[in-house]
């Protein structure tokens, strides 16, 4: 059976957005999450763990932005040690999911932070969600896709930033809010580091790919990992799949090989 591959997106925008790497990685089977019936964050991680039990069986998981903290959540409520006399009933559910690796893509264990070398100040999180409320929430999103580049590639790929410029998002005006909600009060961190001294293994199966110069999910975010695990791209902004499609493509190929 071919490779199952979940492709979780990030804020304001949509599965769409991975259309261009899609169609290079042929002999995988896509699936894709919809954050359009989400309108609080607590429905966020039950939508991405919804979709992966739908298939038994192995799973790699593709987060990205908000999505990879998305993804990263989904791998430690599997990963969870439920034995049948205990838990309730969704953690249940939660440790039949089968994630067999996991990318994570532009993100982060805590995307508010006073440290702007590692996150976004928690107060412009709360003024983008008083703008969305405004006259004009457009703006906000055209801003934000616009701030997922770097100047070098503002300057030579204005067709890849007219992509992101075109994607829709999937979130209603309750779910953006919802989605910076999420943004604000997720912290990963603790039990990032409870994972990762538990399962040795899994390092392995794990590989993160960032922008050297990402200034949404900046590169000071990413967590101490192996070299072999961890892939950095220079003069890169938030979305490499987009602006570095040919390495990432083969980057996603070797991992999965």
């Amino acid at each position: 059976m071919n490779a199952r591959i979940l492709w979780i997106h990030g804020w304001g925008m949509s599965s769409g957005i991975f259309a261009h790497a899609v169609r290079r990685l042929e002999g995988f089977e896509h699936h894709f999450v919809s954050f359009a019936d989400c309108a609080k964050p607590e429905q966020l991680l039950p939508a991405v763990l919804g979709k992966l039990r739908e298939r038994s069986g192995p799973w790699t998981v593709i987060g990205w932005s908000m999505g990879a903290m998305l993804a990263l959540e989904s791998l430690f409520a599997a990963a969870v040690d439920v034995h049948p006399e205990c838990g309730n009933a969704e953690t249940r559910k939660n440790s039949e999911v089968q994630i067999d690796s996991l990318i994570v893509i532009a993100g982060t264990l805590g995307f508010a932070s006073a440290d702007r070398m590692k996150g976004w100040p928690p107060r412009v999180l709360e003024r983008m969600k008083k703008q969305l409320a405004g006259e004009r929430p457009e703006a906000v999103l055209e801003a934000f896709k616009r701030s997922m580049f770097s100047p070098e590639e503002i300057a030579s790929q204005p067709d890849r930033i007219e992509t992101a410029a075109a994607c829709p998002a999937d979130f209603g005006s309750e779910g953006l809010q919802a989605g910076l909600d999420y943004l604000l009060r997720t912290d990963l961190a603790s039990r990032w580091d409870h994972w990762f001294k538990r399962d040795a293994v899994w390092p392995g199966r794990l590989r993160w790919i960032h922008g050297e110069q990402d200034a949404i999910c900046p590169v000071g975010a990413v967590p101490e990992l192996p070299d072999r695990n961890r892939i950095i791209f220079p003069g890169t902004g938030h979305a490499p799949f987009l602006t570095r499609e040919a390495e990432f493509i083969h980057y996603i190929k070797e991992f999965l090989q």
